[in-house]
């Protein structure tokens, strides 16, 4: 693994959104120094921030309120985020407070 320049002083940076409004560095071309491919992704609430930060590879990252509630049942939200493996152990609990 690459390892980031240390002589890049963090308040140069730069960021710019990217296709998908998510914030994305935007390094300075040079000729004789090939930026890291670094990728971070930022999440948030009210009272929580996350910041998560890798090399080489996509990060996702979501923070909640612990209060917050769904609106629907716990099943129906996760037919939407859920893989099938995941809504396949998730509805065989039968006690819904352990499934929330």
């Amino acid at each position: 693994m690459d390892q980031i320049n240390s002589q890049v002083n963090p308040r140069s940076l730069k960021f710019r959104k990217n296709i998908h409004g998510k914030p994305k560095v935007e390094w300075q071309q040079s000729d004789d120094w090939h930026p890291p491919p670094l990728h971070f992704n930022l999440s948030h609430t009210s009272s929580l921030i996350a910041c998560g930060v890798t090399m080489d590879f996509q990060i996702g990252i979501d923070v909640e309120e612990k209060q917050r509630t769904i609106r629907n049942d716990i099943l129906s939200f996760a037919r939407r985020h859920f893989s099938h493996y995941e809504m396949d152990f998730l509805a065989a609990i039968s006690d819904p407070e352990v499934q929330s």
